[in-house]
């Protein structure tokens, strides 16, 4: 088993942030999965983009989603890139990332 080739396909789901492959001999492998914290949501042209908690896209969304999200406005995002930050400025990534944590300890 190829185990960075299998690391690295897991890894393509954009909602993993980390892959553990352990092996169980004789015959067992272990894969322990680390997920993204899903913080909030952005709009990108027609549709919307999951965030985590380090303010990277994640992935497409086609409708609001249900549930205990922030709707960030005011974010200038041409494109989604997977996995690229929201912003290449770090003060405006820091208030960002801030700005998730105190209001995801509101609700």
């Amino acid at each position: 088993m190829d185990k960075e080739r299998v690391k690295t396909n897991v890894l393509n789901n954009p909602y993993v942030k980390d892959v553990k492959i352990t092996r169980k001999l004789p015959s067992k492998v272990v894969l322990t999965l680390k997920e993204k914290d899903i913080k909030g949501i952005i709009r990108v042209k027609n549709y919307f983009v999951d965030i985590d908690s380090e303010g990277r896209m994640v992935h497409t969304i086609n409708k609001f989603p249900n549930g205990k999200l922030i709707y960030l406005e005011g974010i200038d995002v041409k494109e989604y890139v997977f996995n690229e930050y929201v912003t290449n400025d770090s003060i405006k990534l820091k208030s960002i990332v801030e700005v998730l944590k105190i209001f995801l300890t509101l609700i």
